[in-house]
């Protein structure tokens, strides 16, 4: 029998757009959290979590041994053994997007510390007071964190949006998901938690490690409200005579993965001149808005467009529908005493 080889379709000019602005959100979400990393959180000894704490614990040690700061180099290190534990663990659901950013933070991290952006913008003396745990230069160094934390959680949700994440400690917070029952937004926050606590240790400050607290606290709440709101979802109602080629490419080329989005149709009629019309009901996330409008614009300028915010959405393709557990009355209620007639069959 002959061989026969799959000709695999070349990908279209659309589909390379997406992957090119998909892996630049991602690119650009390493840069701002490397960009935080290098500027605000490690020159201020500010202690929490992700890759770069585990540098600053590791350098607090090597740099009076070595004479230079090795914060870069150590994150970097880490960064790969990491990457590769993360591949060699869970295989093919270990994302080409996850070693992309997790290389790209590590050079860009690297590129920000080498080139020392702070002491040039005149930040110098409050790294020198950070580090010397300056008691007067508390609030100055709670600003620090309180900055960095801002950047760094835009920089997340940023690589989140692209369908990546800056990876680090994310790829352990992945494999423990994956052979435990812990979530990954609690496993990161139990490892966050650990690098404080082991901050705290190694500095033997309560301070910084109130204000690496602190930080964590304000990269949560921006990585929650930017990432949120640019996934929050849309209801769109379209009425159009050009609905099948609308929905042809909401069905192709739309949604997280570009394997497309469901629709409706409703029958429907003009309530001015009384034709029957087909309304066409899409729900795409927030951000995929200005991408429905301009296929809108293109096919048809005339079209009648609604669009609504929805509180949340769930099914197929977008959250799973949970529903909380009954008891299984038999195993969790107490046992109830049985009837004469049981008793005497039981004898």
């Amino acid at each position: 029998m002959e061989n026969k080889r799959v000709k695999r379709s070349k990908p279209t000019k659309d589909q390379v757009k997406r992957c090119v602005k998909e892996y630049s959100l991602v690119l650009l979400g390493c840069l701002l959290v490397a960009l935080a990393d290098a500027l605000f959180i490690t020159p201020c000894n500010i202690v929490c979590g992700g890759v770069a704490s585990i540098g600053i614990i590791i350098n607090h040690y090597l740099e009076p041994i070595w004479g230079f700061d090795t914060n870069s180099t150590i994150s970097a290190i880490v960064q790969v053994i990491l990457l590769l534990v993360g591949w060699i663990v869970l295989g093919k659901n270990f994302g080409l997007k996850t070693v992309f950013a997790g290389l790209a933070f590590a050079g860009l991290y690297a590129a920000f510390m080498a080139l020392n952006i702070g002491p040039k913008i005149g930040l110098a003396e409050v790294y020198e007071a950070a580090k010397s745990s300056d008691f007067s230069m508390t609030g100055t160094t709670i600003l620090m964190g309180l900055a960095g934390g801002a950047v760094s959680g835009i920089g997340v949700a940023v690589s989140y949006i692209g369908g990546g994440s800056t990876a680090g400690l994310d790829i352990l917070s992945r494999i423990m998901a994956k052979y435990t029952v812990i979530k990954e937004d609690l496993s990161s926050f139990i490892f966050d938690g650990i690098l404080v606590i082991i901050g705290i240790v190694v500095f033997r400050q309560i301070i910084p490690g109130l204000i690496g607290i602190l930080t964590a606290f304000v990269t949560a709440v921006a990585i929650q409200y930017v990432y949120i709101y640019l996934s929050s979802y849309i209801i769109v109602d379209i009425i159009s005579d050009k609905y099948e080629e609308i929905q042809k490419y909401v069905h192709e080329q739309m949604g997280q993965s570009r394997s497309g989005h469901g629709t409706t149709l409703i029958d429907s009629v003009g309530g001015y001149s009384g034709q029957p019309k087909k309304l066409l009901r899409v729900v795409i996330y927030h951000h995929e808005e200005v991408e429905i409008r301009e296929l809108i614009a293109r096919v048809d300028p005339t079209a009648f467009v609604v669009f609504s915010q929805a509180r949340g959405i769930n099914g197929e393709g977008f959250d799973p529908l949970v529903t909380r557990k009954r008891l299984n009355r038999v195993t969790k209620k107490p046992k109830t005493k049985v009837t004469e007639n049981e008793e005497q069959n039981k004898e």
